[in-house]
């Protein structure tokens, strides 16, 4: 007998959209990148999902997720500096700028909303 382990996902994305009838359509981008995974691979495939979601100019984009990226080391961190780079080129502003995760050690910002 052997067991097969499943290893769980390094990295997923997932966009749905909701049709308004009398309003703009709204999509929701959902994506979680492990800890330990590569942020370079990660950032690749987030700006392949960025470009994506910019060909739908004429709706509501909605991001959140979990990039395992403390937002609060902008510009002292490069792949940080990288992934708030990336969102703003495509348009997206955050919705949190305050620690989302806090500890009696340590206040972070890794799980980011941003609007487009």
């Amino acid at each position: 007998n052997s067991a097969t382990t499943l290893a769980p996902a390094l990295e997923s994305f997932f966009t749905l959209e909701i049709q308004r009838e009398r309003s703009k359509n709204i999509m929701i981008s959902n994506y979680y990148r492990s800890p330990n995974s590569d942020s370079t691979a990660f950032l690749t495939k987030l700006e392949s999902m960025l470009s994506n979601l910019h060909k739908h100019r004429n709706k509501v984009v909605i991001m959140a997720g979990n990039s395992n990226i403390n937002l609060l080391d902008y510009g002292k961190a490069t792949q940080c500096t990288e992934f708030v780079d990336k969102l703003n080129e495509f348009g997206f502003a955050p919705l949190i700028s305050r620690p989302t995760c806090i500890t009696d050690h340590s206040a972070t910002l890794i799980d980011p909303r941003t609007l487009r």
